[in-house]
């Protein structure tokens, strides 16, 4: 009698078990990319300089902003990638896609793409 819930009981950890790795593995993809724009606040005519983290260790990063092929460089000292890039003087004030592609050392590609908010300069 004592042999049936002990299975289902193991049955049930079992399960909770793999539920909580698949929910991790979910969580730790989403969060494991990381964009900081700087200056915090952009404006169409102004320069941009994008600092990515990637999910793994990359052997190069490309990306697209604003229909510009961009190349980025990876620096040793944050384990990072950064470009320096540009708004132009027509663009308007909208949310514009940063697309991002990276290549592991496996060479299996892995994309991101991130919003960047760009606000309206005023110019005399």
């Amino acid at each position: 009698m004592r042999a049936i819930p002990d299975i289902a009981f193991r049955f049930c950890l079992f399960v909770l078990l793999i539920s909580c790795l698949a929910s991790s593995g979910v969580a730790a993809s989403r969060r494991s990319w990381s964009v900081q724009v700087q200056p915090a606040h952009l404006v169409n005519g102004s320069p941009v300089l994008f600092r990515v983290t990637a999910p793994a260790n990359l052997s190069g990063l490309q990306g697209n902003w604003l229909d510009h092929k961009i190349t980025f460089r990876r620096s040793p000292a944050c384990r990072c990638w950064y470009v320096i890039a540009g708004i132009g003087l027509n663009k308007h004030a909208a949310r514009y896609p940063l697309e991002l592609e990276g290549t592991t050392a496996a060479g299996a590609r892995v994309k991101f793409s991130y919003p960047v908010t760009v606000g309206e300069g005023h110019y005399p």
